[in-house]
């Protein structure tokens, strides 16, 4: 068994994969993914490449391979040859499958992020609905966020956790306020202060929308974690609830704005 690095063009990919003979079903949506992260040059060599068996079967590195052609750029990439033909059944199958949160963190890129609350805040910081974040996309959003963004994760990763309440919608709606208003850090930390803790003072206007808008929560906050439509919503009510606390104004309802009221960023 041999193993070399090579730079993989789409044509030697293109012809590499008329060896495909045994390999499991394609994933689209992974080649796409895959795709992408080439064509924004975020593609970075590793100990996982191509595998071909001993009868020149390949073995792994069908979706890289259909990446390639798909980007239509060439990339470096370790290539193996001989391995053994029974081999395909173990190749991957004892991994535990790692989440993005693992991945940044073997990387490198956790320093300030706190990964293990903050990652489903950044998916849902940005317009595209549904997209894979990449580890590339959570560096660009990462230098993307200003210092009282910074404050908002950290707060997020610190703060008890409180069903309903201190969800990765909500927290991304008030990261989003700071990210649009950054000289307001103080009127989020405080509109967090009573949505974990309960505690407003009635004399003061606006903090009876966010106690009213925490309440609201409780009361209907698990039918926005059932898909990205409702997920959305309730980061649209969310930001309304802000917004109107922000300007010190006292609500009798929540409403569901049709826009949203601090966009999310575009990548």
């Amino acid at each position: 068994m041999q193993t070399v690095q090579m730079t993989i063009t789409p044509a030697i990919a293109k012809a590499w994969l008329t060896k495909n003979t045994e390999n499991r079903s394609v994933k689209e949506g992974h080649v796409s993914f895959l795709a992408n992260e080439i064509k924004k040059g975020a593609w970075r060599v590793t100990h996982q490449g191509i595998a071909f068996s001993k009868s020149d079967v390949l073995l792994d590195g069908q979706h890289r391979l259909l990446a390639i052609v798909s980007a239509g750029v060439s990339v470096d990439a370790l290539v193996t040859f001989g391995v053994e033909d029974d081999a395909m059944g173990v190749i991957d199958g004892a991994a535990v499958p790692r989440t993005l949160s693992d991945r940044l963190k073997l990387s490198g890129n956790d320093s300030w992020v706190h990964l293990r609350t903050s990652v489903a805040v950044f998916n849902c910081l940005t317009s595209t609905v549904g997209k894979k974040l990449s580890i590339s996309d959570i560096e660009k959003l990462s230098e993307m966020m200003s210092d009282e963004c910074v404050t908002i994760f950290k707060k997020y990763g610190s703060c008890s956790k409180l069903r309903s309440i201190t969800t990765a919608p909500i927290f991304a709606s008030i990261v989003l306020f700071v990210y649009h208003n950054p000289k307001k850090l103080d009127v989020a930390l405080r509109f967090m202060h009573i949505l974990t803790t309960g505690e407003y003072d009635a004399h003061k206007k606006g903090e009876l929308t966010a106690i009213k808008y925490r309440h609201h929560l409780m009361a209907n906050g698990q039918k926005y974690q059932t898909g990205s439509s409702m997920r959305f919503e309730s980061m649209k009510i969310c930001q309304y609830a802000l917004m109107k606390f922000s300007n010190s104004i006292d609500v009798v309802k929540m409403q569901f704005p049709e826009d949203e009221i601090y966009p999310r960023i575009t990548l």
